[in-house]
């Protein structure tokens, strides 16, 4: 899935990842879905954005970014009748990227788990670069990121575990409300509900 949050430049070289990932595994049949979301994102990361800064301190909004992008794969996850997400978070990327903390990590699997979906991070063991990319030339898979450039990065302070936590607290009731208003159609009702 690629999010289109209004957040990222947005280059062609995605389409290669998942053009290489379909030669990787040609036994699994791979989908690439396009998924509007800057409104949620908005709502999340931006709309606050003055009373968040004031709070705590620093800039969360790739964290928010990050939410917005989960919860908009939980519609998508949804709509394709799926129980699985899954992200690449790794360990060695924790300390630079807010998102791939432990603390943000264990918010997101509850935060799928909420909404009947198990989140998974088959990457999150490797513990460095290279370990990463030998894997991918094992599969024969470029070693470069290929994703979009958010607007937001490298414009921000590290952030402690505490304020992790009570930032994705704070946003959590936005992003649930938000799943479940959009996988509502999904949801098999009970009589007389």
């Amino acid at each position: 899935m690629t999010a289109q949050t209004g957040a990222t430049i947005q280059t062609a070289v995605v389409k290669h990842r998942v053009s290489e990932l379909r030669a990787a595994s040609p036994d699994i049949q791979i989908d690439w879905r396009h998924r509007p979301c800057a409104g949620i994102f908005r709502r999340i990361a931006i709309a606050d954005i003055e009373a968040d800064f004031a709070r705590f301190r620093v800039n969360l909004i790739l964290l928010g970014h990050h939410l917005a992008v989960q919860a908009e794969g939980l519609v998508l996850c949804a709509e394709l009748n799926t129980k699985r997400l899954v992200v690449g978070s790794s360990v060695y990327q924790a300390d630079e990227y807010v998102e791939q903390s432990p603390e943000a990590l264990d918010f997101f699997r509850a935060f799928c788990a909420r909404h009947h979906v198990v989140l998974e991070t088959p990457v999150r063991d490797y513990a460095t670069l290279d370990d990463v990319k030998f894997a991918l030339l094992d599969f024969g898979v470029t070693t470069k990121s290929l994703e979009a450039v958010s607007l937001f990065a490298d414009s921000f302070s590290p952030a402690t575990a505490q304020t992790v936590r009570e930032y994705l607290a704070a946003k959590a009731p936005i992003a649930d409300a938000y799943v479940t208003l959009r996988t509502r159609r999904f949801t098999p009702r009970r009589p007389g509900s």
